[in-house]
């Protein structure tokens, strides 16, 4: 590495420095010495703040001096035939950690925080002090073997679309504990390869594209890393890499795994590692989810000649991998890797007939679901209904039944809505999305105190609230019961106060029920908060004018006369406001 030579260029520049001092008083006799040396000096600063690198190598730390000091000396020991320097970012060790860290020399610079500002933002705080053309992210709980700087580079070097270059990590007892993500058809969660496996496994020793690898040793171009905005700050300690490669392969480069480059990791050795992980999943699920082309597990296993078999077992989601044999498995699981490498290219032309073959996929109520899934999220709907009903065949799966009785509900089904709700609620009594659905059932046929009371079951059992509530509200209205519905909508409204559909029904209940100044008084704060309404302008315009508040309806009609005077309605308004001023007649019922 390059350590030995600058180490040795800033140890003679600081000799330079304390000679010159010592010799100070001899050199001011002789005229130019003084500003022969300082430009000496100067231009041995500026070489050492000019120097470049191949790579910079990025350590965030916290405690743990033993894994830092093993780290580093390990990288120093094998680190050979690539130009590199070191930045590690101390987020705010209370061990000996920062002593340490202040004795180091060299190509070595130290950001000390004042607090743990996690794993994302140090590792940005070190790629902005970077002067290497290439980003070396590293876990101090890793130990690098001979060779495994010089693979990264040497991929990148040869490929010029390859952003991203992952290394082989393996536990302390030389099995693998890193070989590539894949992502499952589930949640679309990513999960490390091949966990367990020798090192020397044929599937952990080819290089390999995919669409991640993980972070705790990973080489990325500096400009691609500042293009994608680096690392998500929002993660805390999970999930950043993931989402940085994701962000990285929407800009079409390319990742890779390199099986050439290992290193060993001492897998979340720092304490409270896993302390956001339902915060992090969430954070993933809300960027992430609806990317129907991420799934991959199947097609990355197929091509090393195993088939992927999930699996629920006391609550954890896993999966088995069996090798295929059989030449019927093959062709099944081919077609599910064609539709994964289709998704890929987020080729929507290739995915649809290959999930019109649906009798024609494996016999896996997991895959189906997937399929069904898939299919919904490239909007073609109708494709999903036969996975589903494959999927009942093979088990009574609730999301199967769920979906059935959506699709049922809308193409005006009601008996075999019907059926399937039954079945889903007697399975599962405490199903909150049946009970809604079962609510909206009982609604199309008028059964309104039916359609009450599952929207309330649907509440009790944690359905979405509002959804429930707006049921309550309707199936009341529906009922002709509309002080019922005003209390459930002042309550929706309360929860919910710029939602336009709560307003709207409020809007028809006190209609019905002529709470003209409640009205007002609700409508009024919500265009204050949603200027921009105008629907919601004019509706209050004419709650105004019944609550016998002219003046203020006046107003109202005039802005939207201003900005918006051909909106429907706009005439019959004036009519109603001019009608207003005349004189009352005595007795009369107006």
């Amino acid at each position: 590495g390059s350590s030995m030579t600058s180490s040795t260029s800033d140890t003679y520049r600081r000799t330079t420095e304390i000679i010159y001092r010592k010799y100070r008083p001899y050199a001011e006799r002789i005229a130019g010495v003084l500003e022969a040396q300082q430009k000496k000096l100067d231009g041995m600063r500026s070489d050492a703040r000019a120097k470049t690198f191949d790579c910079s190598i990025i350590i965030p730390v916290w405690n743990n001096l033993s894994l830092t000091t093993q780290c580093l000396t390990a990288l120093a020991e094998v680190t050979q035939g690539v130009s590199y320097e070191v930045i590690i970012v101390d987020n705010h060790s209370t061990d000996d950690t920062p002593a340490f860290l202040a004795g180091l020399g060299g190509d070595v610079t130290v950001i000390t925080n004042q607090e743990n500002l996690g794993f994302a933002k140090a590792c940005n705080q070190g790629a902005q002090a970077a002067k290497g053309e290439y980003l070396v992210f590293l876990n101090n709980d890793t130990i690098p073997q001979a060779g495994w700087l010089s693979a990264l580079v040497d991929e990148v070097k040869a490929h010029s679309d390859v952003a991203v270059v992952g290394s082989k990590l393996l536990y302390e007892d030389g099995t693998i504990q890193h070989a590539g993500v894949a992502f499952s058809r589930e949640f679309l969660m990513p999960y490390h390869m091949y966990p367990g496996v020798p090192a020397n496994a044929p599937m952990v020793s080819r290089r390999r594209e995919l669409q991640c690898v993980t972070a705790a040793c990973m080489l990325i171009r500096r400009q691609v890393f500042a293009q994608v905005g680096g690392f998500d700050e929002g993660y805390k300690n999970g999930f950043e890499d993931v989402d940085l490669c994701l962000k990285i392969g929407e800009k079409n480069w390319r990742i890779v795994y390199q099986p050439h480059s290992t290193v060993i990791h001492l897998e979340s050795r720092t304490p409270g590692r896993k302390a956001h992980e339902e915060e992090n999943t969430n954070r993933f699920r809300e960027r992430w989810g609806n990317a129907w082309w991420i799934t991959d597990e199947d097609l990355l296993h197929f091509d090393d000649g195993y088939s992927v078999h999930t699996h629920l077992k006391d609550g954890i989601l896993g999966y088995t991998l069996y090798l295929m044999n059989d030449p019927g498995v093959q062709a099944e699981r081919a077609l599910v890797a064609d539709v994964q490498r289709a998704t890929a290219l987020k080729n929507q032309e290739k995915v649809v007939p290959l999930l019109k073959r649906v009798d024609q996929w494996p016999a896996d109520a997991w895959i189906l679901r997937w399929g069904a899934s898939l299919s919904e999220g490239i909007g073609h709907h109708e494709l999903a209904v036969p996975f589903w009903k494959r999927v009942l065949l093979l088990k009574n799966d609730p999301q199967a039944r769920l979906a059935l009785a959506k699709h049922a509900l809308e193409t005006g089904a009601i008996k075999e809505a019907d059926s399937h709700l039954t079945s889903l609620l007697q399975a599962e009594p405490a199903h909150g999305e049946g009970w809604l659905l079962r609510g909206i059932l009982a609604m199309q046929l008028n059964a309104y105190r039916d359609a009450e009371q599952a929207f309330e079951q649907a509440k009790q059992a944690g359905a979405n609230s509002r959804k429930a509530m707006l049921g309550l509200v309707m199936a009341a209205m529906g009922d002709n019961r509309a002080e019922a519905a005003w209390s459930h909508v002042t309550s929706l409204c309360a929860e919910h106060p710029d939602d336009e559909e709560c307003i709207h029904w409020m809007l028809k209940c006190g209609t019905t029920l002529q709470r003209w100044d409640a009205l007002a008084s609700r409508l009024s704060s919500f265009v204050v908060r949603n200027p921009g309404n105008i629907a919601m302008r004019f509706a209050l315009a004419g709650v105004l004018l019944r609550a016998g508040r002219r003046a203020d309806a006046q107003r109202e009609y005039e802005w939207l006369r201003a900005m918006v005077p051909t909106f429907e309605g706009m005439d019959e308004l004036a009519k109603q406001l001019a009608e207003s001023e005349r004189p009352l007649v005595p007795n009369h019922a107006a």
